[in-house]
């Protein structure tokens, strides 16, 4: 008995082995496979599965006069953060304000350009020429907000700004298709989680009574107009208040 099952034993370990390189070529080949699609991926759409994670873009109202975008900016190269907490830099990016979303040009291997509107739910903030957004469902407010917000300040409180344009459909000669309007931006200001509207400067310093007089001063010595305040000069007021 014992010499017949000592006759056995090399069979089964050339089994055993026939075994592992088979699968080990396998895995081999199945890993290979998965190298030369996703390979074949990059090559055809040129982005991870996170940019192309949204759907083409049909711009609303192509031949209306004037520009939907933040700025009148049509394409500018930005950085992107994803909620995963992803970083994407050197994008194309464009910001419809009318229609409230962030599209990104792509240029496939083909070189076609690709129009995509990004993901919302995947977004956690972009930036274009140094303005920054964040998503505005972000914010805890009991405002009805919606789409992307700027962010000015964020510190002990914050201030953002809520940009949008707005489609008018006046048609005669010299706006056939009609036409877009001019940006229109509402300030934000949070305190204590409570996002409130601060338009005017009168709102602004209603909430810091203790401080108004020392506020105004500081906006008349660095000459800071605040319905026309740069964002520069707003980061340096939102500072100085909050350091009140």
């Amino acid at each position: 008995m014992i010499k017949k099952h000592t006759a056995k034993r090399p069979l089964f370990i050339l089994f055993l082995l026939t075994t592992f390189f088979f699968i080990s070529n396998i895995q081999s080949q199945t890993k290979q496979a998965l190298s030369e699609l996703k390979e074949f991926a990059g090559e055809k759409y040129g982005t991870s599965d996170f940019l192309v994670n949204g759907w083409k873009f049909y711009p609303e109202h192509f031949n209306a006069k004037g520009s939907p975008n933040f700025q009148n900016l049509s394409w500018t190269s930005g950085t992107l953060t994803t909620t995963g907490g992803e970083i994407f830099n050197n994008l194309d990016l464009s910001l419809n304000l009318q229609m409230d979303e962030i599209v990104l040009k792509q240029t496939l291997s083909d070189g076609l350009p690709a129009f995509v509107m990004l993901n919302k739910d995947f977004i956690s903030s972009f930036t274009i020429q140094s303005h920054t957004f964040i998503k505005a469902d972000k914010l805890s407010t009991n405002l009805q907000l919606s789409g992307f917000v700027e962010v000015v300040y964020s510190g002990r409180i914050g201030f953002y700004l809520k940009h949008q344009k707005d489609f008018i459909g006046n048609y005669n000669a010299n706006t056939p298709e009609g036409s877009f309007s001019k940006q229109i931006t509402t300030k934000y200001i949070m305190i204590d989680e409570q996002l409130m509207k601060v338009q005017k400067k009168k709102a602004l310093l209603a909430l810091f009574p203790e401080h108004k007089k020392q506020i105004k001063k500081f906006m008349s010595v660095n000459k800071i107009g605040y319905k026309k305040a740069s964002i520069p000069q707003l980061k340096k007021l939102l500072q100085y208040c909050d350091e009140l």
